[in-house]
């Protein structure tokens, strides 16, 4: 990418966070926080496009052979061009496309319905007995063995954040 530079665009609030590939360069839409008590605004922070896009693609698509990507990268590796929407915590779906100067050309990919685990029995033979849970991941449609002490807490993955 020749121009790496951060820049100041006006885009609705709905897009703040939003993430994606433009030419396989990762982007994303980091909103400025509202100034207060006669404050400036705050600039927002730096992000890693590429780092926040793959730790999503890892927490909501599905993989065919477990717990693993067939190919070894991330499903969204593989696209060119890409929107993610932030809204509803980026549970959504996404946007790609082989052509974006062709708008009828973008695909919705709503995201599947992926679970590992239908009960904390089923965790068991993964670990140590009683150190994971079947609990809610990323979101109230998807249940994934995870250790117990991530129950209830807030957790980040990239930029979305959830609390199973």
């Amino acid at each position: 990418m020749k121009d790496k530079v951060a820049k100041n665009y006006c885009v609705s609030d709905k897009n703040c966070g939003a993430l994606g590939k433009k030419g396989g360069v990762a982007w994303s839409l980091q909103c400025w926080a509202d100034a207060a008590n006669n404050e400036s605004a705050s600039v927002p922070a730096k992000v890693e496009n590429k780092a926040n896009l793959d730790a999503l693609d890892n927490a909501l698509q599905p993989r065919p052979d477990g717990d693993k990507y067939s190919s070894g990268k991330p499903v969204w590796a593989t696209t060119d061009n890409l929107w993610v929407s932030p809204r509803y915590n980026y549970q959504e779906g996404w946007y790609h496309t082989a052509d974006p100067t062709k708008e009828a050309s973008w695909t919705e990919t709503d995201k599947a319905l992926w679970n590992t685990c239908g009960g904390d029995d089923q965790c068991a033979p993964k670990e140590p007995a009683g150190t994971l849970c079947c609990m809610n991941w990323p979101d109230q449609n998807n249940l994934h063995c995870k250790p117990k002490d991530k129950a209830n807490t807030e957790v980040f993955v990239g930029q979305m954040k959830f609390t199973p």
